[in-house]
């Protein structure tokens, strides 16, 4: 529920905010002209625009240098290891059939949902076999809340379980 609410937030400061600039902009072309507005515009947009941006998730890699034949990637499981009213958190699990075996290839989390505010930042992620086709899984990363770009507070999270394929 407090994600809704952060979301919420964000979306009512950056309309705020839009607010605000527009009316600087319609002052700003009063009093020096539209030239000077138009030079107002272009800063202010220059400053919003990120110089890096991050990716939404990471792969990990199972296996490096496998032959191109064996690597192939007979399916994928969603798993959903945490759910929100608006947001959740999954596990994507890559893997192949070998033999009869399920083999993970590679995996990746995703943060979905109404994420505004917030960034999930994946650190980590475990796979270890429990029995044929069973697997225990553990995924570390960080939550990290911001308002307007800045990170006000970042929240270490720590996943795990099961999975059977």
């Amino acid at each position: 529920m407090f994600e809704l609410i952060w979301g919420i937030l964000n979306f009512v400061l950056i309309f705020y905010l839009l607010y605000i600039l527009l009316y600087s902009v319609k002052l700003i072309k009063e009093k020096f002209g539209i030239f000077a507005s138009f030079i107002f515009v272009i800063g202010i947009m220059s400053f919003a625009s990120p110089e890096n941006k991050e990716k939404d998730s990471k792969e990990f890699p199972v296996e490096e240098k496998v032959n191109s034949e064996i690597n192939k990637i007979s399916g994928f499981k969603n798993i959903k290891i945490d759910k929100q009213i608006a947001t959740s958190k999954n596990l994507f699990i890559y893997f192949k059939n070998t033999n009869g075996s399920i083999v993970p290839v590679k995996y990746s989390s995703t943060y979905e949902g109404f994420v505004s505010g917030k960034h999930w930042d994946v650190s980590d992620i475990n796979l270890t076999k429990v029995q044929n086709n069973t697997y225990s899984y553990n995924v570390d990363g960080t939550l990290k809340w911001r308002i307007f770009g800045l990170e006000l507070y970042s929240q270490p999270k720590y996943y795990f379980g099961t999975v059977n394929f």
